[in-house]
């Protein structure tokens, strides 16, 4: 039976950033993903700071540069809100192009890429190893890093409290539409229809070519939901590809290191609770558990994995914290408060702009730091 010193169990940013942050201190890393291809099938907004993507130094990453916008149009029931301004040009990814770039740099260090293999269970041997089974293969390894995405089953079995995620079924259309109503920059549509409280987001590509989704807690809907908008919001428009996935919104899980394990990514909610985004936030996480990983292997010592945990937190915890209440507090409220919190916003600022859209926290104090504004809010609350 094949050994390594690490297994990463998913094949998307967070996990081929572990790998690849592994491999670079020389330890035997292997990479399952349970898709026949590596970027498929094609999911997220794709939406990152031009630079944060500028500081992970990723050779090549301008080939999976799709389009620039530095603007977010909010719309309120297909009215015109205000506009938020982004000091940093804002990044629209291919994300089949840019996760192939992060294989193809996994693979040139020495990962070897499992493709085509669903990890079903992980368990202990009597010698601490990992014994990973794809039910028709199996290898064992020392450290095994969980990049399985959502609704994370691995983790779950694993003890890891995986329904504090709060998964949120999302849907995304690619689509073709009469260029007269091509979107000038990204919109953002908040809709009485969409329950619990999110949004409806449209990314021009180019003149004709949009990507439209939407996430709702009711999966159900979400086909009436995002058809019944392109009708409303464009003259004509073809469906050109579908995408379904789920995102968390539930913030970061409490522990993301049990014994020789460790979560990353969506997974371990290393996401914006506010969005469910998490790119950036997710390939740095993994940066950290490969080379925490690593280092522990090197050392031989099991309980420096607990630094990945110190070290990830150290960075986003904060934040995360922040924009899990601004999330707990947005689920609460009915369509009629989120309106009217909408249109205080507008009255007050009309159009804001922030240093960088992708971190949120900028905007999040610069509406927090109006009086006016928070009384407005404070009083439309109190009515929960």
């Amino acid at each position: 039976m094949e050994k390594y010193d690490i297994a990463v169990i998913g094949g998307g940013p967070a996990g081929l950033s572990t790998a690849i942050s592994a491999s670079k201190l020389h330890v035997d890393t292997i990479l399952f993903e349970e898709h026949e291809s590596i970027g498929l099938p094609w999911h997220c907004a794709g939406i990152v700071s031009s630079s944060r993507l500028r500081s992970l130094r990723i050779d090549g990453v301008e080939e999976a540069i799709l389009a620039r916008f530095d603007t977010v149009d909010v719309y309120l029931s297909l009215r015109y809100a205000f506009s938020i301004r982004s000091i940093i040009p804002q990044l629209v990814l291919d994300r089949v192009a840019f996760d192939k770039l992060l294989a193809e740099k996994a693979s040139s260090l020495g990962v070897k890429l499992k493709l085509g293999s669903r990890v079903k269970s992980l368990t202990y041997t009597p010698d601490g190893l990992i014994d990973v089974s794809t039910g028709s293969d199996r290898c064992r390894c020392r450290v095994a890093v969980l990049a399985e995405g959502l609704p994370g089953v691995l983790a779950g079995k694993l003890g890891f409290n995986v329904h504090r995620l709060k998964p949120l079924p999302s849907i995304q259309y690619l689509v073709h539409v009469d260029s007269s109503s091509t979107p000038r920059t990204v919109e953002v549509h908040l809709l009485p229809a969409i329950s619990p409280p999110f949004f409806l987001w449209v990314i021009p590509i180019d003149e004709s070519l949009c990507r439209v989704g939407l996430a709702s807690g009711d999966a159900k809907k979400l086909k009436l939901l995002i058809e019944g908008f392109l009708s409303k919001r464009f003259k004509s428009w073809r469906i050109l590809s579908k995408s379904r996935w789920a995102i968390s919104v539930g913030g970061p899980l409490h522990r993301t290191v049990r014994k020789h394990i460790l979560l990353v990514g969506d997974v371990a909610g290393q996401v914006k609770p506010t969005t469910g985004g998490g790119i950036i936030s997710s390939i740095i996480c993994g940066m950290i558990a490969g080379r925490v990983s690593a280092l522990a292997l090197i050392e031989n010592d099991y309980t420096l994995l607990d630094r990945y945990e110190a070290l990830w937190r150290r960075i986003f915890g904060f934040s995360f914290k922040i924009q899990k209440m601004v999330r707990g507090i947005v689920d609460r409220v009915s369509w009629r408060i989120l309106s009217s919190i909408v249109e205080s916003i507008s009255r007050e600022y009309g159009d804001l702009e922030i240093a960088d859209l992708d971190t949120q926290i900028d905007l999040i104090f610069k509406l927090a730091s109006s009086p006016n504004l928070i009384s407005r809010i404070t009083k439309n609350l109190v009515q929960l």
